[in-house]
C-alpha cells in the first residue's frame, strides 16, 4: 500500500495532489451531476404532469367524466403529482445546490491543474513545503465555503406556509 505519512516534502504534496485529483474531484462531479439530475427530473414530473392533467380533462370532457375510474383517478393524481415536484423543485433548492457543487468541482480542478505547474518548478524542500501549506489553505478555505452555502440552500424544514403579502410601495 501507499505511505499515508511522507517525510520528504516532495512525495508529500505530490500525494496530496494525487489526494484532490482521485477523491475530492470526483465528490463534487457527483455531487453536481445528482444534483442536477434531481433537478431534471423534478422538472420534467412538474410540466408533465400539468400537460398530462390539460389532455385527459379534455377528452374526458366530451364523456361529462363518465370515462374510466382509472382516467377520473389519474385526474386527481395528477395535479398532485405535480404539485409535489413543485414543492420539493422549491424546496430541495437542487439547482442552486447543483451551482454550488460545480464551482466547488471547478475550483478543485483549477487547484490540481495549478498545483500539477507549479509541481515541476519547485525544487526546494521550503519551497514545496510553503505551496503545500497554501494548497491545504486554499482547499479549507473551499471546504468552508462549499459547507456554509450548502447549509444556506439547504432545507431545514419543508415551508409550506403562505407567505404574507407585500405592503403597498414594498418590493
Amino acid at each position: 500500500g501507499k505511505a499515508f505519512l511522507h517525510s520528504d516534502p516532495r512525495t508529500a504534496l505530490e500525494s496530496y495532489i494525487r489526494e484532490l485529483h482521485e477523491l475530492y474531484y470526483p465528490w463534487y462531479d457527483r455531487k453536481q451531476r445528482l444534483y442536477k439530475r434531481q433537478w431534471q427530473v423534478l422538472q420534467w414530473l412538474t410540466v408533465v404532469s400539468g400537460f398530462a392533467t390539460s389532455v385527459l380533462a379534455a377528452l374526458l370532457q366530451d364523456r361529462s367524466f363518465s370515462g374510466p375510474t382509472w382516467a377520473r383517478a389519474l385526474l386527481v393524481l395528477l395535479p398532485i403529482v405535480g404539485s409535489l415536484a413543485s414543492t420539493l423543485l422549491m424546496q430541495a433548492r437542487s439547482l442552486e445546490l447543483m451551482a454550488l457543487r460545480e464551482k466547488g468541482r471547478q475550483t478543485i480542478q483549477y487547484l490540481v491543474s495549478f498545483s500539477k505547474n507549479r509541481f515541476a518548478m519547485l525544487s526546494s524542500p521550503e519551497e514545496l513545503s510553503k505551496f503545500h501549506e497554501w494548497l491545504i489553505e486554499e482547499v479549507s478555505k473551499l471546504a468552508q465555503e462549499q459547507a456554509a452555502g450548502f447549509v444556506a440552500l439547504a432545507p431545514t424544514k419543508f415551508d409550506l406556509a403562505p407567505k404574507p403579502a407585500a405592503k403597498s410601495g414594498e418590493r
